[in-house]
């Protein structure tokens, strides 16, 4: 396979995954606000959406690749979309199911979700740096 048609395929794998947080994503939202089932009936759901970012990054680290460092306002501004998307879904679902819409139930549920979710970015961002920097040392030895 030559490499023009081995990159289309990577381009098709990567729509395919992208395709595939999507839709666990919009299963999530449809139990829990069309079905009313709670988050722990969708545990496959979070197995894809937890393990799959998981399963890349150690498949890098196992085939000594670093992933791409995306610039810092790139990834400011992809922080921020997602964490007022976050906010606005879980508002509309909490709305929709209980007709009312608390401030501190909002609250207690943002928190937590911002700060792991802060922790696990800006923790995957440095330690791809670091292992970039260690990837690059090491290639500039050789």
């Amino acid at each position: 396979m030559d490499e023009r048609v081995r990159q289309e395929y990577q381009k098709i794998y990567s729509e395919l995954y992208f395709i595939t947080l999507l839709v666990c994503c919009v299963s999530v939202i449809a139990k829990v606000m069309f079905f009313h089932q709670g988050i722990a009936d969708c545990w496959l759901e979070y197995i894809v959406l937890v393990g799959s970012p998981v399963y890349r990054f150690v498949r890098c680290r196992m085939l000594h690749v670093s992933a791409p460092v995306v610039e810092k306002k790139v990834w400011m501004i992809r922080l921020a979309a997602c964490l007022v998307t976050v906010s606005a879904v879980y508002a509309v679902v909490t709305y929709v199911r209980t007709g009312r819409l608390n401030l501190m139930e909002l609250l207690t549920f943002l928190v937590p979700f911002i700060f792991i979710y802060l922790l696990v970015c800006f923790g995957s961002v440095i330690v791809q740096r670091q292992w970039k920097k260690k990837l690059e040392d090491r290639y500039d030895e050789q």
